[in-house]
Order: C-alpha cells, then structure tokens, then sequence
C-alpha cells in the first residue's frame, strides 16, 4: 500500500471528522425505518434516522444529529463517509480476502493518524464487522482539541470495494463533541452502519 494515500486519507479522516459546519439540503428519501440516502454518483446506499439532516454531498457524503443541549451548550454527533484509494494496483489482491487486506491496512492507518494528531487516544483494539455482507472492520477513540479542550468521541468502521483498477477504502465515521452527545446519537451511526450497502 502507498504510504502516501495512507496519509493523505489518515490526514483526511480526522480533520473531516471534527468538522462541524451549518447543514445544507440533499436528496433523500423517507421510510417507516428512517432516510435512505442515495448520493448522486456513489457506489453505496445507507439509512439513517429521519431527524438527521446532510451535512455534505461533495467528496464527502455527512449526515448530522439533532442538538443535544447539556449545560446551555449545543452539543450534536456526525457521521460521514468518504473513500481513498488504498492501492492502484488491485489485481493484485483479488486473491486475498477484505479481512485479510483490512487486517493489514487498519493498523498502519491509525498508527498515521496517531502520528499526524498527537492527542489522540486508541487503544489499539480493532473489531471484526461486517458491512455490506463483507468483512470490514471498526475502531474507537478519541481526540482532544489542544486549544479549547473539548472532547470528540469516534467509532470508524473500514470497509473494502474493488473494482477492476484500485481497491477504495471506505471510511464511514461517527464523530460526538462530548460524551453525552456520542451516547445520545450513536443508535444513528449503528443503523447507518447496519444498512450501509454496495450498489
């Protein structure tokens, strides 16, 4: 895998998870379940819940949480999904299984993150999912902004695509400012996660 994709989409994760910005409209489309988002040119669909609102549609598809008010603050939750290119070369890993190339590629990842933000916490653990009906997998950690220092919780699961030319590394990102926030909405990021599929 190339170093530099790995950072650049390391570098990418993290400061496009942390933003919060005002909310804008996009396509979508109501259920009994929730809002099945069906972005425009994207290989993949997901439900999320129907008091969420889009956040993003341009190289980065966001959704964001109500806001939840602890203390007279405004506190809300985020989850975007975004993907890189993890290796141009994907003919060369049909072979090897998404767990396989995951388990490799995952934990030089959060090893770049750790690296680029210094106050980053993970513990290292990364659990096996399934997205989509393939193995990906998810971690947990968090980050503390050394200026204002607020807390950001974040759970990302990895899941693979390959096509005939790259392999895409999906990265779908539930980010909370507070703990409060991250307990209140992380139900959204689950069914996002849950429903999330592959056209």
């Amino acid at each position: 895998m190339k170093n530099s994709n790995l950072k650049k989409a390391a570098a990418l994760l993290l400061a496009t998870g942390i933003l919060f910005t005002t909310s804008c409209s996009g396509k979508k489309t109501s259920t009994a379940d929730g809002v099945v988002a069906q972005p425009d040119g994207r290989e993949y669909t997901f439900t999320y819940p129907s008091d969420w609102s889009v956040l993003r549609e341009d190289s980065m598809y966001a959704i964001e949480s109500p806001a939840l008010t602890t203390d007279k603050v405004e506190k809300n939750a985020n989850i975007s999904i975004m993907s890189a290119v993890i290796h141009e070369d994907s003919a060369d890993y049909y072979e090897i299984s998404e767990g396989e190339l995951l388990d490799a590629y995952v934990p030089q990842y959060m090893d770049m993150v750790k690296a680029e933000f210094g106050s980053m916490v993970f513990d290292g653990e990364i659990e096996e999912v399934t997205v989509s009906g393939k193995d990906a997998r998810r971690v947990s950690y968090s980050y503390t902004d050394p200026f204002t220092e607020e807390e950001f919780f974040f759970e990302t699961v990895f899941a693979l695509l390959k096509t005939n030319a790259y392999c895409h590394c999906y990265y779908i990102t539930y980010t909370a400012n507070g703990k409060n926030a991250y307990d209140e909405f992380i139900g959204g990021f689950e069914k996002v996660v849950s429903t999330f599929d592959f056209n």
